[in-house]
Formats: C-alpha cells, structure tokens, sequence
C-alpha cells in the first residue's frame, strides 16, 4: 500500500539516538488515521558504526512495522544529500514526502500532530515546515549559544533569502511530493544550508509554506560544530542567492 507520507531520517553515527527515537514514532504513528514508512539512510558512517545501526535497526523491524530496509551511502556526503537519496525512493503516489532529523529532538507526538494537521487540511501544494519558535503552549530547551548563533543565522537568511522565514534550520519538514520531483535536480546543497535551498525552491515553484511551532528539546551529540560549520552556512547562503536569484527580489518577497 502506499503510504500518504514517507518519512526520510538522515543518520550519521547514530546507532545509539536513532533506535529508541524509531520506537517512539512507531509507537505513536501506527494508530494515526494516516499511513507512514519510515525509511533511515546513512549518511556514510564508518563501518563500526554502520554495523551497529544495521544490529540496532534489524532489533527495531521487529518492533517497527513502519520502518523499511536502511538506505546506505557510500561516503559521508552531508545531510541534503542523504535526504534527497530517501526521498527518491518514495513511491511516485505517495503525496507527501518527509525529513526528520534522527536525534529525537523533535518528540514523536509532535510529528504525530503535525502530520496530523496536513493530513486532515490535504491543501497540497502547501508545505509545512517545524519551528521552534519560543511561545506560550510550546516547550523549548535549546542552549543559549546555540539560540542566539541560530537567531544570527535566521536573521542573514532573512537578509539574503526570505524575510518571512522565522526558522529555516528545524529539522522537521513536509513538503508535497510533486513539487519535489519538478526541483529535483536543482537540489543542489548537500549538506545543512539544504534547507534553505528546499525553501527557495518551493516558494519558485509557488508553493506556499507554513511554519508550525513544535516542542523540542536539545539533544547531546548533535553534528552542527558552530565554528567549523556555520561559515560554511554563511557561503552557502550566497550560493544560493547567486544560485537562484539571479538579481531578482521576486523570491526575498515571497510568502
């Protein structure tokens, strides 16, 4: 059967944070009114590391009916890249298409309440995407150094991008299918600014976005290293802005 979303969980290193997430969501998505698959590929981890998530993930298929055979990359290519590859196996029927990070930041009864809300609108070609917006009824643990360099960043993204974006970077996305399969292949950041990439191109394609506050929690481990990282983000942006702009304020004013 297809399914109406299938949910792609990037993973580098991750045989410890991933397998106790996939119960969580497997526990809370198996009795949503909707249907999901799951499918985890590895970003190119080193081979103990591999092996143990293959172990851990073949224990989880016995609990996990959701979850497919892992998705395995040669090399480490980044986090954009690994998407794009779960995201092209997607049966062509499948209407929605997902990505979620694989930390568990994110609780699994907020993805169940967020796929909820586009299962039950089905206004396609919207896309939804997760934001930790600090706000009542919302609970956020997050560092402050990691909030304010994030703040930084959403506010260069607003400058060279979109104004109206309140956070690009959360790692919850939901994004229709067909609109995917038109922009494929000018898919291009494989790595963390991917998700502004994502963004640029779905407004171009007139697809508009709406950001859901969700609940999350900083988990120990994460792979975004501030120093190393965030100027790579930085150039990045201009790429983009090179990229798909053109000179053009068209996409900076789009909702």
């Amino acid at each position: 059967m297809t399914p109406d979303f299938w949910i792609v969980i990037p993973a580098y290193r991750e045989a410890h944070r991933l397998p106790p997430y996939l119960r969580d969501l497997s526990r809370s998505l198996s009795s949503a009114p909707f249907t999901v698959t799951i499918q985890v590929v590895d970003d190119g981890s080193p081979p103990a590391d591999l092996a143990a998530l293959k172990s851990a993930l073949a224990d989880c298929a016995l609990e996990t009916p959701l979850l497919t055979p892992l998705k395995t990359l040669a090399k480490n290519y980044g986090k954009g890249a690994a998407v794009k590859a779960g995201w092209d196996l997607a049966p062509a029927a499948t209407p929605w298409i997902v990505f979620l990070d694989a930390d568990g930041a994110i609780p699994a009864y907020e993805v169940l309440r967020v796929l909820s809300t586009v299962f039950i609108n089905r206004t396609p070609p919207r896309a939804y995407f997760g934001s930790r917006q600090r706000m009542l009824g919302r609970h956020i643990e997050r560092k402050l150094t990691r909030h304010l360099v994030g703040r930084v960043f959403a506010t260069c993204v607003g400058t060279f991008i979109n104004p109206h974006i309140y956070d690009s970077q959360c790692g919850f996305k939901c994004i229709p299918h067909a609109a995917y399969r038109l922009f494929r292949s000018q898919l291009l950041e494989p790595r963390f600014i991917f998700d502004v990439e994502l963004l640029v191109l779905l407004l171009a394609q007139g697809v508009s976005i709406e950001e859901i506050p969700i609940d999350w929690t900083d988990i120990p481990g994460g792979k975004v290293r501030l120093l190393r990282d965030v100027p790579s983000m930085l150039l990045g942006l201009v790429r983009i802005r090179l990229r798909h702009f053109h000179g053009s304020e068209t996409g900076r004013a789009a909702k």
